[in-house]
């Protein structure tokens, strides 16, 4: 019988036709003067509205949708996202097998790729963040796949994944999406595997490490969304709307390295368009879990001394990036006992920092897998200057 959690129909309620969101666009908190805090408000700034008699297009994004002609994408469907989505695999040299895992007792499925897998080195499990998927993490297959197995799936309500009703309750919400994930790691058998997360992916994949712990060799947060807390006053940190416009507009936009790497440069907007036109239930999981979109309802910060002390955790951040990357810091410091806890800026790097600066992030997490195999030794009472003697 299929869990409980996955039977409500108290799914948060959203206002509009059709809206496409914005990935997290603003710190809440900098909406003091002209934004009023209700839902719709806030529903309205963070989206574009595209009725049938027409279209609204919202200041912060008219340019680009004026760019992408959404009155000609009117008619999408899963079809359209899996032709694209094709296109963008094109450009990946790794031979990448693309099929659906059942979860849920077969009543749900999470849309998944995985490449490599032959090889017996621990794997990668690869999260994306909030309005993202699969063809989002085009930049890092190849370089990542390189030395073990590499797997990614579209999250619960996401891309081409099942689109279930989200309880409106923070934490039940939560628990859909980790129980999706190890519902997912059971079907396929995977003992465990370095699990890393971008956004609100990064969010979702602490959770699950907490819960379980087994299953999770490492962590690497890239540019995680819902760890600081809501600041108690949230006029502390004032943004002015031009910031404000411009910071909807980029993070509409989305990842700009993946158009560096796709043959069709119109992909990525088609591919995000489409994957987020098709009924709202992640966005709806995620408002559940989110207050006023720039932070968690229940901060991950609070918890993350929760995640086991034998597990190493990696922070990437993106130096220009709209997350606040002092939690990382604070991370460092509420995990004293940890086996590691640490935090890397790449410069020039904005939210999408594994597509805005591929090769640096690509090289920065594999030598991140270094370090974990010189830790794999170093429990088994070796270590690399050791196992280099002996094959001399």
């Amino acid at each position: 019988m299929t869990d409980s959690y996955f039977k409500t129909n108290d799914a948060p309620k959203l206002s509009r036709i059709d809206t496409i969101p914005i990935e997290m666009a603003i710190d809440s908190s900098n909406q003091t003067n002209d934004v009023n805090n209700s839902d719709e408000t806030t529903t309205e700034m963070v989206s574009v509205v595209v009725a049938s008699s027409g279209t609204t297009e919202s200041l912060a994004v008219t340019s680009y949708m004026n760019v992408w002609n959404p009155l000609n994408w009117w008619f999408s469907s899963a079809d359209m996202i899996e032709s694209i989505e094709s296109t963008m695999f094109k450009c990946v040299k790794t031979p990448v097998e693309r099929y659906y895992v059942n979860i849920r007792n077969n009543s749900l499925k999470l849309w998944t790729i995985s490449t490599n897998t032959e090889s017996k080195n621990i794997p990668i499990v690869l999260v994306h963040g909030f309005c993202g998927g699969v063809a989002m993490w085009i930049p890092n297959l190849d370089a990542l796949s390189e030395s073990r197995p590499l797997y990614a799936f579209d999250l619960l309500g996401f891309g081409r994944s099942s689109r279930p009703n989200f309880s409106n309750d923070p934490i039940v919400a939560e628990t859909q999406f980790i129980e999706s994930i190890e519902d997912w790691r059971k079907e396929l058998n995977i003992e465990q595997f370095i699990l890393l997360g971008h956004s609100f992916g990064g969010y979702l994949s602490t959770a699950y490490t907490i819960k379980y712990p087994q299953r999770v060799r490492a962590l690497i947060l890239a540019d995680p969304w819902g760890f600081p807390e809501k600041p108690a006053n949230k006029t502390e940190v004032p943004m002015p709307m031009w910031v404000r416009i411009v910071a909807k507009a980029s993070q509409y936009v989305g990842p700009l390295g993946l158009l560096r790497v796709t043959d069709d440069p119109d992909a990525i907007y088609d591919y995000i368009y489409h994957a987020n036109r098709l009924h709202p239930s992640g966005e709806a999981g995620f408002r559940a879990i989110a207050e006023y979109f720039g932070f968690a309802k229940n901060p991950m910060i609070q918890r993350i001394n929760k995640v086991s002390d034998n597990i190493p955790i990696w922070f990437v951040y993106g130096s220009r990036s709209w997350i606040d990357s002092e939690a990382g810091f604070t991370s460092i410091n509420l995990r004293q006992n940890s086996v590691s806890t640490s935090v890397k800026l790449i410069t020039g790097a904005g939210h999408h920092v594994y597509a805005d600066k591929p090769n640096e992030f690509n090289e920065y997490v594999k030598y991140i897998f270094e370090l974990i195999e010189d830790f794999d030794l170093r429990e088994n009472g070796l270590d690399s200057e050791t196992i280099q003697s002996e094959q001399n």
